[in-house]
């Protein structure tokens, strides 16, 4: 049975609280709702599937007389958009008890949790300084990202709305390729309307001119001229992309800039290693060597959980031997593009920074479940034992796979050793010893992986299977499952 460092710390974190304590009612009343929201201070994070209202597929949404019209239960007026949240079936109840407790703790929770976001069935109650919104499935409707920043702060009592957000990296159109403001209201991605005369040119031009030191963006006009020129290649290859010029709300552009500027507090941005695998099993110069990478996180599919919540906890920096993995550490696409791709977004918007804010990289491999679970995956991943199988399955398979690799470079006369060149056999045998697997997320700065300048632009953008070597020692998040 693998070893994991989520048990090992976090059931020590529950050992020391104690579940009993008969003096509690005796309290003031003012000093057991100050206890009552302590205990309610936990980081959860919440997957959240969007996906488009059923019959509307209309990309001209934001024209429409209806929409940025409507009041909500708080006087607030809401998008309307076409779009609808979801959440896991929650197999697994992962409600906070108080809010069942006595009628003193759910008074608590419930302005703990103090935002009460619709659902496309029920609700889901939120804090919005703790927990952190995963949107999954937002790349392929990215133009209700805007209404969807908007509606959860239109459900704020507070008026604060979304503070922490999660995306991840999906296949096909990417906010983090740069698409135009106007294509992300619009849902047009393909990175085409950064011709001079576009409606948004004027915006942008005014924007860049009024923009912080802090959110200048280098080479600025250079990136720009990339994209234009990648979209008329595009063009030039006739892929049907045109450039519609749709007018927009004005409330989704004033809210999605006011929100980025003075609300959000940190993005993740989810990224998988190469072939969502921990090893790598090329070679060359550019290639790199192979390599397993026995300490980077593992977490299964988000979609799978059966929990509507998970709560997280989080080191500054991960605490295990990980050094000898972060020499190495394979892609699909160039991390780079992220941080710097936002950067641009957000100078293109005209976002000014008042508050910190947070940009980070969160690294991961999926872990897979059991195919003998069939239809039911649900109901075994939202137990301990489950996901304990997943484990273990995983580990096995997995250093099968790198004995075959192993192997297969014997064959070649080039003789790999089983903690591989990066990893000497001391440090090997420390991970065998100790708790080293764990159920999370890598979290890195947004600069990391290194800069983005005028010479490794189009390599950033356009090359795939890329390796990098980190020296930054990377924050750790690990998952209570």
């Amino acid at each position: 049975m693998v070893a994991l460092f989520n048990d090992v710390h976090l059931d020590q974190s529950k050992q020391t609280q104690s579940s009993r304590f008969h003096s509690f009612s005796r309290f003031p009343k003012e000093i057991r709702l100050k206890i009552w929201t302590l205990s309610l201070h936990q980081h959860r994070f919440i997957p959240i599937c969007v996906s488009k209202t059923a019959g509307q597929d209309n990309a001209n949404h934001h024209d429409q007389f209806q929409f940025y019209s409507r009041h909500n239960d708080l006087g607030k007026i809401i998008s309307g958009g076409d779009y609808q949240l979801s959440i896991n079936k929650p197999i697994l109840d992962t409600t906070n008890q108080l809010f069942h407790t006595t009628i003193e703790s759910r008074s608590a929770a419930l302005d703990f949790y103090r935002i009460r976001l619709p659902l496309s069935r029920g609700h889901i109650r939120i804090n919005p300084e703790y927990d952190v919104l995963f949107l999954q499935d937002w790349d392929k409707a990215p133009q209700i990202l805007a209404d969807i920043l908007h509606d959860i702060r239109a459900y704020d009592p507070k008026d604060e709305g979304l503070m922490h957000l999660a995306l991840e990296e999906g296949s096909g159109d990417s906010l983090f390729d740069i698409p135009h403001p106007s294509n992300i209201l619009s849902g047009h991605t393909e990175m085409i309307d950064f011709s001079p005369d576009t409606c948004f040119n004027s915006f942008h031009d005014e924007s860049k001119e009024e923009m912080q030191s802090d959110n200048e963006v280098p080479f600025y006009n250079e990136t720009l001229t990339l994209l234009r020129n990648a979209s008329q290649g595009r063009r030039d290859r006739d892929m049907g992309y045109g450039t519609p010029q749709i007018p927009h709300h004005p409330v989704a552009i004033a809210s999605l800039v006011d929100i980025l500027s003075t609300k959000l507090r940190s993005l993740w941005c989810v990224e998988k290693l190469l072939c969502n695998s921990r090893i790598y099993d090329n070679m060359g110069p550019r290639m790199g060597r192979p390599h397993l990478s026995e300490t980077c996180p593992i977490m299964p599919s988000m979609k799978q959980m059966g929990r509507s919540s998970i709560s997280f906890k989080r080191w500054e920096s991960d605490p295990r031997p990980i050094q000898p993995d972060l020499k190495q550490l394979a892609f699909w696409r160039d991390p780079r593009r992220f941080y710097h791709s936002w950067c641009v977004l957000e100078g293109i918007l005209g976002v000014r920074h008042r508050s910190a804010f947070n940009f980070y990289v969160c690294v991961t491999t999926q872990l897979p479940p059991l195919q003998e679970w069939g239809e039911d995956v649900e109901q075994h991943v939202s137990t301990k034992l489950g996901v304990r199988q997943m484990v273990d399955r995983h580990r096995e398979k997995e250093l099968a796979q790198w004995e075959e690799s192993l192997e297969f470079f014997m064959n070649l006369n080039m003789k790999i050793p089983k903690h591989g060149f990066l990893r000497d056999e001391e440090s090997y045998k420390k991970l065998e010893k100790n708790p080293s697997t764990a159920i999370g997320m890598w979290i890195f700065t947004g600069k990391a992986f290194g800069e983005v300048n005028r010479e490794n632009m189009c390599d950033v953008y356009g090359r795939f299977k890329e390796h990098f070597e980190v020296s930054e020692v990377p924050g750790l998040v690990v998952f209570d499952i």
